[in-house]
């Protein structure tokens, strides 16, 4: 066992090695590509980055950047295919996204290409501005293609239907490599060897047969090749007769064979794939879909893409490119402003959204200087040259490449004549592993990479920056990458002994390094070099990027008076300063005297004021809150809780933060919202994010049946009949608005429709297929309240008016809120079917009806919601499946519940029977940083008495039974006696070892977090009424 152990540890180091390696081999085939296509070379590009796909594994930067080549030679199929795979692994891929629109418009698929405009706009309408022109370019190509001969088919897509896939709140889809050490090379005939996978094969290379993975297999640690159908309970060969290994037990962690649900949808697919005789491309979308088919397809999977591949490659390769002609030659001329004092951003990368993140921080360096943005070297060295120049930033990790090393050695010596230089932005998640002693080792300084985490910081009096500058926050909580082997007095900002890791997953621990920091400051010849390891851009960090440049309170020292001079051979290169944009979020409003109004977008900036919904609508802002008190909430669990509240007179939404992967539980609350009384108006940016899809989605949870319609410009008129054309007389009666309208509605929803023509009066009845009735503004009685739509793309002033009539807030009427009847509960998770959980939990789960109200039975998303809930007190857990991946969501919220919010989970012996010991220990470890592990057999004590230390003993001591019946429950163990609730009357071995700090019960209990939360564990045992005492108890029922 340990020489196996020995060889997995060694084969996992040979593959990291090699994992290592292909990382730098496919960075340094992507940048050479880059290289080609910047000096228009496309051909060789595309080659460069297919052949960084073939030999390192598919990327989705590789696969967008090919799709960027393919595009420059106007191959459209492929760039449509490209784009696509790079969408499959990343589907928030705006670039790749956008690349495939234009793909999709080129080869006149304009559905396509239009729900690809839409779902950019609708998730980032900021990030691609480009985006918006295209769609009103491609909408007015389609509606003048009036050829059938370009329609799409269904067949164009990978997806029978579902033009928009894979769409943004999809998972990404993985690729999974094949082992790559040394034997996996070795194919031989294509038959696997049975002495390989068993004993060991004597022969070696010069085996026949072969050692590699394949198909029909699972590859463990030690290289064998473990049987699919052992896994999958119907090998009929046998241990002795099977030439694949009938042994799981270095099989690589997390795996779906130990998940039963997981084993039968794999059993699905194999008998799927094995009973076929069609090729994989016939079957590719089964596997694509299949939640294993990116495990046990992955053979067929790779060879059909790297078919695709290498056909693509060969079409770039045949086209016929003239010669572009020569540019003129350019005279040198001074780029740099010529007297004003101005910042040098450089950025390599020149990543599209970096203004994204780093808004606040543009914006606060433009109100001191002019900024100068550089985004190659040339171009940098001649801001270098500049007098005027007061310090440069450094954003990315592009200066750390071998391509920008004589601009390093430039920036150095600006750094020794007195300049300043600061390193900060996206260099942190960027710079690769020992690249970062590197770059700084350039400057003479020995810092070194440290740890990445987020903790609370506290500024450093014996720092000379801080000092200088008193408008520094004394403290703030960021997540950083730390520079270790500095001296005390370099750091701007430091942990304390009390600092602790803040994590939603992970258990608050004490920090052990507290000499490394986030940010420091060192001094470099007559100037300084500075670095900021914020990868988030807290809002603190702000003035610390002015402070360390100088431009805060007190400035660091005087730009070099001799600034190096750049070489007269590199032509000069127009720069481009920077623009500031920012992310729009999740709004919401309510109201105290008043009740309040949300708003509703897609991202969530800690600073609701920088949002694209507030710089799109201030006006419209400005109104509502002269209406009414209006919070702007930013993430789900806020508006799940605001939901709850009595005080809401109504939910604005005002983006499609809806459609966000992760955001799509909140429709149902939603939609019971307004059913119980609730006032919803969809209305700002929403329309921007509508696709046919996604709008039958949203309003089919209100009865609906709605969808997009028309996109145009017209004038409406109001309908006069309507009950908010009779409650508020001042609307607008007739207006103009460029707007996405709905169709398919009823004519009882209608708030305005389109003013008819003099000759032409309009039919509400007329349903001919150029006639279709679609309007830009509608409202629905859904239950007790309602739901309205506003389509006005342009932010008509009529139409913040509609808005207000909508909210109730033109002519406010008294309007009592949903009442919301408060009740306790708890959640039994079993993770079993209802006569499964009876059988085991059917008698706790009676008495428990009994005392408090029991939720159990319903899905696991709805159970996951339900963890948010105020009135929810315990959870009770009766399986180790919420330790599977596929429950990972739940146990972060069930962390939450228990440190955020002081509640209690407490798990039953069906989970200690059911979770193995190497599972057992990391998986409280990392969710609770309790040292809990199993205990094999039963307790086996018969005395036992009551633990004074432990903190269920020292507040419900009463409650608990004195001489419960131990002897055969299944225990847990853990290194912490204080967490046992009974303690054996005889200290002795096996329960109590303190030689080994393990100690075993069938009851544990601790607390966790600082909101009073606690983990508890209560073994089955008898009597019953014992059991049942000690279960309340723990609950504190």
């Amino acid at each position: 066992m340990n020489r196996n152990n020995e060889a997995v540890n060694e084969r996992r180091r040979i593959r990291a090695e090699n994992s290592r390696k292909r990382a730098q081999k496919s960075d340094r085939l992507k940048d050479e590509g880059n290289e080609y296509f910047k000096i228009g070379d496309y051909k060789k590009a595309a080659r460069l980055y297919a052949s960084a796909i073939e030999q390192c594994g598919p990327k989705p930067v590789l696969f967008s950047n090919l799709a960027a080549a393919l595009s420059k030679l106007e191959l459209w199929e492929d760039v449509e295919w490209a784009a696509t795979m790079a969408l499959k692994m990343e589907p928030v891929m705006t670039k790749a996204r956008f690349r495939r629109a234009l793909a999709r418009k080129a080869l006149k698929r304009w559905e396509a290409a239009t729900l690809d405009l839409e779902a950019i706009l609708g998730h980032d309408p900021f990030s691609c501005p480009e985006a918006r022109n295209e769609l009103e370019a491609v909408r007015e190509l389609w509606h003048k293609d009036t050829s059938s001969e370009h329609e799409d088919s269904d067949d164009d897509y990978f997806i029978p239907g579902d033009r928009e896939w894979p769409n943004y709140h999809e998972d990404p889809f993985i690729y999974e490599g094949d082992s790559d050490t040394e034997d996996c090379l070795h194919t031989g005939n294509g038959v696997a060897c049975r002495f390989y996978n068993h004993g060991g094969c004597s022969r070696g290379e010069d085996c026949t047969f072969s050692h590699s993975p394949d198909d029909k297999s699972v590859r463990d640690e030690l290289g064998k090749n473990v049987c699919l159908h052992y896994l999958l309970g119907d090998c009929k060969f046998g241990d002795p007769n099977c030439i694949y290994s009938h042994d799981d037990r270095y099989l690589p962690p997390p795996g779906w064979w130990k998940d039963p649900k997981a084993v039968d949808r794999a059993r699905t697919l194999v008998t799927g794939m094995e009973g076929t005789f069609l090729r994989p491309a016939e079957y590719e979308l089964f596997l694509h879909l299949h939640p294993n088919g990116y495990t046990l397809g992955k053979g067929p999977l790779r060879k059909l893409m790297n078919s695709r591949l290498q056909k693509a490659v060969e079409r770039s390769d045949a086209v016929e490119i003239k010669a572009p002609p020569k540019p003129a030659a350019k005279q040198p001329s001074n780029v740099a402003p010529s007297t004003t004092r101005f910042i040098l951003l450089v950025s390599l990368q020149n990543e599209s959204f970096f203004e994204d993140i780093n808004s606040r921080i543009l914006a606060a360096l433009k109100a001191k200087r002019k900024v100068v943005q550089a985004f190659n070297p040339k171009s940098a060295l001649e801001m270098l040259s500049s007098p005027n120049l007061d310090g440069v930033l450094i954003t990315d990790a592009g200066i750390a490449k071998k391509s920008a090393a004589f601009l390093l050695r430039e920036l150095v010596n600006y750094a020794r004549l007195g300049g300043v230089v600061v390193v900060g932005c996206m260099f942190s998640s960027g710079i690769a592993g020992n690249d970062f002693e590197k770059f700084f080792r350039t400057f003479g300084l020995s810092w070194e990479r440290g740890s990445y985490h987020r903790t609370t910081f506290y500024s450093n009096p014996g720092n000379k920056v801080v000092t200088a500058n008193p408008s520094l926050a004394p403290f703030y909580s960021m997540k950083a990458l730390h520079a270790d082997g500095i001296s005390s007095d370099m750091a701007l900002y430091t942990p304390t002994t009390a600092s602790a890791l803040q994590s939603l997953v992970f258990a608050p621990r004490r920090l052990q390094n507290l000499r490394e920091a986030p940010v420091v400051m060192a001094k470099v010849g007559a100037g300084h070099v500075g670095y900021i390891g914020d990868v988030n851009s807290e809002k603190e960090s702000t003035n610390v990027y002015l402070a360390l440049l100088g431009l805060l309170d007190t400035p660091l020292s005087a730009p070099p008076s001799k600034p190096p001079t750049a070489p007269s051979v590199l032509a000069p290169r127009p720069t481009a300063s920077t623009a500031s944009t920012n992310t729009p979020q999740l709004s919401t409003s309510r109201t105290p005297p008043a009740p309040p109004v949300p708003a509703l977008s897609k991202n969530s900036p800690p600073d609701g004021q920088s949002s694209h919904f507030t710089k799109a609508y201030p006006k419209q802002l400005s109104l509502l809150r002269s209406k009414s008190k209006v919070d702007i909430v930013h993430t789900r669990p806020d508006l799940e809780q605001r939901l709850t509240s009595r005080a809401i007179r109504g939910v604005y939404l005002a983006d499609g933060g809806i459609f966000k992967a992760g955001n799509e539980p909140l429709l149902p609350q939603l939609a019971e919202y307004v059913k119980s009384g609730g006032n919803l108006v969809a209305a700002g940016i929403f329309p921007l994010t509508l696709n046919q899809p996604g709008s039958r989605w949203f309003f089919s949870a209100f009865g609906q049946t709605w969808s997009t319609g028309s996109y145009k410009t017209e004038v409406y008129e109001l309908i006069p009949s309507t009950e908010l054309a009779k409650k508020n007389p001042s609307l607008p009666e007739v207006y103009s608005m460029k707007s996405l309208n709905l169709k398919d509605i009823n004519l009882d929803v209608l708030v305005y429709l389109v003013y008819p023509d003099d000759d032409d009066d309009y039919d509400l009845e007329a349903d001919g297929e150029d006639d279709i009735l679609d309007a830009p503004i509608v409202r629905a009685r859904i239950g007790r309240g309602a739901l309205g739509y506003i389509g006005d793309v342009s932010g008509e002033p009529e139409t913040n008016s509609v808005l207000l009539a909508m909210l109730g807030l033109l002519h406010p009427e008294v309007v009592s809120p949903p009442a919301r009847k408060s009740r306790k509960f708890v959640l039994f998770l079993s993770f079993c079917d209802s006569k499964g959980e009876e059988m085991i939990y059917g008698p706790l789960i009676k008495k428990l009806q009994q005392k408090i109200e029991v939720v159990r039975g319903l899905s696991i998303e709805r159970m996951t919601d339900l963890v948010s809930s105020p009135d929810l007190t315990n959870v009770f857990i009766g399986s180790s499946a919420i330790a599977y991946p596929d429950n990972a969501y739940l146990l972060t919220r069930l962390v939450a519940f228990t440190q955020e919010r002081g509640g209690t989970v407490i798990f039953l012996e069906g989970f200690a029977r059911q979770i193995t010991m190497p599972e057992c220990r990391p998986f409280f470890l990392d969710a609770w940083g309790l040292d809990w592990t199993g205990y094999a057999g039963d307790y086996g004590v018969a005395n036992a008495k009551i633990n004074e230390t432990n903190a269920l003993v020292a507040g419900h001591a009463e409650l608990l039974p004195k001489t419960p019946d131990l002897y055969p429950a299944q225990g847990l163990a853990t290194s912490n006696s204080q967490d046992l609730v009974y303690l054996p009357k005889t200290l002795r071995k096996p329960q109590w070892d303190s030689e080994h700090r393990s100690y075993a019960a069938p009851v544990l209990y601790a607390s966790v977090g600082e909101k009073g939360g606690h983990v508890g564990y209560v073994a089955t045992m008898s009597p019953q009424a014992d059991y049942e005492r000690l279960v309340f108890a723990v609950a504190g029922l």
